[in-house]
């Protein structure tokens, strides 16, 4: 079986600019991505082309908050 790599940028939701949230954003897109994915593998190249709005960029900071006052009570 031969594999076969492609390199695609998809169009996805942005960190905003001074956001410190990559690491929620990364496991956002793979979270949604992993979702899609059987969607990917039927049309690969529309998949690709299309605007995915997986998220609003404000999701992220939501996420990271909720996190850290969540670390923050069971390390009190």
């Amino acid at each position: 079986m031969t594999s076969q790599r492609s390199n695609y940028v998809l169009k996805v939701p942005q960190q905003l600019p001074g956001s410190n949230n990559c690491g929620f954003h990364i496991f956002m897109f793979a979270d949604h991505f992993l979702k899609d994915l059987k969607v990917y593998e039927s049309d690969p190249n529309g998949y690709v082309n299309a605007e995915h709005q997986w998220f609003d960029p404000k999701d992220a900071e939501t996420k990271r908050t909720l996190t850290r006052t969540h670390l923050e009570a069971l390390f009190q």
